[in-house]
């Protein structure tokens, strides 16, 4: 018999970490066991991801960038109607944010069973938005609340010690399709990836490569910039005004990242905070070593400081700019990293994780 799941996400359309997480989960769902629903709060015209071809797609009404806190009552009634037009066993909400607009009937249900994914972890929200309501209301209805890392879990089962037996640790998986490909030894190129906004941190990496330019004695050098977002603007500017136009390169969203990582010499992740980072998996996955701050929670779970990569001091531009230049002028440090990048990632393999969930649902 047939166990129906349906999936609640804020956009199945947007070519983030958590859209990209869904797809691999959803495609390995199209089985003899599982029925996948995904329900998008946000319209859309075409998705960036495969979700597997035997996937059924709901929409909503929502448009372009709206804050959801401010069209509540609308985003509510939105929930409302989705959910209701829907037939599920299991309701899995794609974020802490996203629970306080389901109506407290579908959560009541008992013949339902609820699962919430945390994509941000504790420390990186207010008490009094929208994901502390949610996680209250996590704690209080789910069946079972399913964090990224184990120091998500122990901060939150610090909190929540009465009800710590619903929280999990399921880590994002790797995508079976990345191949490993010898390390470009002679690459000058460094490569980021991501949405430009305030928490990815952009601005911190121009500033950090423009120092690191100052401590290095060579014209080849290049950072290219995968990526689009509402900082956009602000990053080009601040490329012109540093005069860096000639060595960092916006090269925008990009669907085929996959096939463009054996151009890269290593991988800058300058996130003010991060709730996991999945490109930091793909990067080590095709022996691309990383750099990134420390700040909570991904980096330091998935980077082994001086043996796979680089941890610097959460937001600390000047260590961050010696790091690049470090990893710029040692080219057997590189190659030694590169090395090692395979070596902690039996925990992200594929089919563990997604045993991990059907084993969850």
């Amino acid at each position: 018999m047939l166990k129906n799941i349906a999936f609640l996400v804020s956009s199945a359309a947007t070519g983030g970490g958590i859209q990209k997480s869904l797809s691999l989960i959803s495609k390995a769902l199209n089985n003899e066991k599982f029925s996948v629903t995904i329900i998008s709060l946000f319209d859309y015209e075409e998705i960036k991801y495969d979700f597997g071809p035997k996937t059924t797609f709901l929409k909503g009404s929502l448009k372009g960038n709206v804050d959801l806190k401010k069209v509540f009552f609308k985003t509510y009634f939105q929930c409302k109607r989705l959910l209701s037009s829907a037939h599920f066993d299991t309701l899995v909400i794609e974020g802490l944010g996203l629970v306080p607009f389901i109506p407290t009937k579908f959560l009541k249900d008992k013949s339902l069973k609820v699962v919430v994914r945390d994509h941000t972890g504790m420390s990186n929200y207010s008490r009094y938005g929208l994901s502390w309501l949610g996680l209250k209301q996590t704690m209080k209805y789910s069946d079972r609340f399913v964090v990224l890392t184990e120091e998500n879990e122990r901060e939150y089962a610090e909190i929540f010690n009465g009800e710590k037996n619903k929280i999990k640790t399921i880590p994002n998986a790797l995508d079976p399709n990345i191949i490993n490909s010898p390390y470009n030894n002679n690459s000058k190129k460094i490569l980021y990836v991501g949405r430009l906004s305030y928490e990815k941190g952009a601005d911190l990496l121009v500033e950090s490569f423009g120092k690191a330019l100052d401590l290095i004695n060579d014209d080849e050098w290049q950072l290219d910039i995968y990526g689009s977002g509402p900082e956009m603007d602000n990053i080009q500017k601040q490329i012109s005004q540093q005069n860096l136009n000639t060595r960092i390169n916006l090269k925008g969203y990009n669907r085929n990242i996959y096939s463009t990582y054996k151009e890269y010499s290593f991988l800058v992740v300058p996130s003010r905070f991060e709730s996991f980072g999945l490109i930091m998996l793909e990067a080590l996955k095709v022996g691309i070593p990383v750099i990134a701050f420390d700040c909570n929670y991904g980096p330091r779970s998935i980077i082994r400081d001086k043996e796979n990569g680089l941890l610097v001091p959460q937001n600390d531009i000047n260590e961050f700019s010696k790091a690049i230049s470090k990893l710029i002028l040692n080219k057997d440090l590189r190659i030694s990293l590169s090395n090692n990048t395979n070596t902690y990632l039996d925990k992200y393999n594929y089919r563990n994780v997604i045993s991990e969930w059907e084993t969850l649902l």
